[in-house]
């Protein structure tokens, strides 16, 4: 009886473990997915605007273009001309890039920062 009881009662706690396993895994992709957009939109939304800094740079080194196509171009090389759902799929590496690859974190792009 208290060997039937015994094991009756170890079932209950590995049930009990597996849905307990079961929903912390459950909050796992939610909690990935606030992360990733918190990271994109704190890295997209800086202050500051780093087409102006590229122009002001580019002028200085005397490139000479039409600041409004210069802009445009710069934003197009960039991807910033797409809009905001499009760049941050792009960012994650699961949405096709203009060169038709896929490119991104989730690629293991980290940027050429990481690397050296």
């Amino acid at each position: 009886m208290y060997i039937e009881r015994n094991a009756e009662t170890d079932l209950q706690k590995e049930d009990a473990m597996r849905g307990y396993i079961i929903r912390r895994l459950m909050f796992i992709i939610p909690t990935l997915l606030a992360v990733t957009i918190a990271v994109f939109l704190t890295v997209r939304f800086i202050p500051g605007n780093v087409i102006d800094l590229m122009v002001a740079e580019m002028s200085t080194q005397g490139t000479i273009m039409d600041h409004d196509v210069l802009v445009a171009q710069l934003k197009h090389n960039l991807g910033l001309d797409v809009p905001i759902y499009t760049q941050y799929f792009r960012w994650l590496g699961v949405a096709r890039q203009d060169d038709g690859g896929f490119h991104g974190i989730l690629q293991g792009d980290l940027g050429h920062s990481l690397w050296g």
